[in-house]
């Protein structure tokens, strides 16, 4: 077992799980083409869904100090079919330059692998019961940040600092809601707009 006890385990855990609910609940914010805000949700998206699927189904660790569910003593499961095509995606168009990123995007459907996911985080906080935190960063609510002080605290891992946090106006909990108060729900058609991330012409 890597190095790190059950609660930095948590922690860190806790922080891949509200980045994707996050980037999920802000992308409905960011759909013009062209703007680089949009892309780097995306890409937090994939990567932190990435993160989650490889620590609840891969046994094989590509590092020594990896951490995976058997950490916390639960035990791996086969990873669905849209996970795996999930990883497979983010390892071809976002986490590596690849021949594939000169093709059109395929449409990626967070959707589909969110209540998987989900039924994993509750799997752990079944399994732990009373461990789990009650101020748990895995269910602070979708869309907080962060009001950074200083310099140095936007080069730390939000997750290893104490900061305040205030919630964004425009959400709530995980969906976002316009100024008149209607509440839209989180849509992604796409991995990032024509032009963008491994997007074909953008060679």
């Amino acid at each position: 077992m890597p190095s790190g006890n059950r609660a930095e385990i948590l922690e860190h855990l806790g922080y891949e799980w509200w980045m994707f609910r996050s980037a999920h609940a802000l992308l409905s914010e960011h759909g013009a083409e062209g703007d680089p805000v949009r892309n780097a949700l995306v890409e937090s998206l994939a990567i932190h869904g990435r993160n989650l699927a490889y620590f609840f189904h891969e046994k094989k660790r590509p590092k020594k100090d990896d951490w995976n569910a058997e950490d916390l003593e639960i035990e791996l499961s086969p990873m669905p079919q849209e996970l795996r095509a999930w990883c497979n995606e983010v390892n071809k168009r976002i986490a590596h330059l690849t021949a594939k990123r000169i093709n059109a995007l395929d449409k990626w459907n967070p959707g589909a692998i969110r209540p998987l996911l989900e039924k994993r985080i509750a799997a752990v906080k079944s399994h732990l019961r009373g461990d789990t935190p009650a101020d748990w960063i895995g269910d602070r609510g979708a869309g907080y940040r962060a009001r950074f002080t200083s310099p140095l605290a936007l080069m730390t891992h939000p997750s290893s600092i104490a900061i305040p946090l205030e919630p964004l106006s425009f959400l709530e909990g995980d969906a976002a809601v316009s100024p008149t108060g209607t509440a839209k729900p989180p849509e992604i058609t796409e991995a990032g707009p024509k032009g963008a991330v491994g997007a074909k012409g953008s060679q």
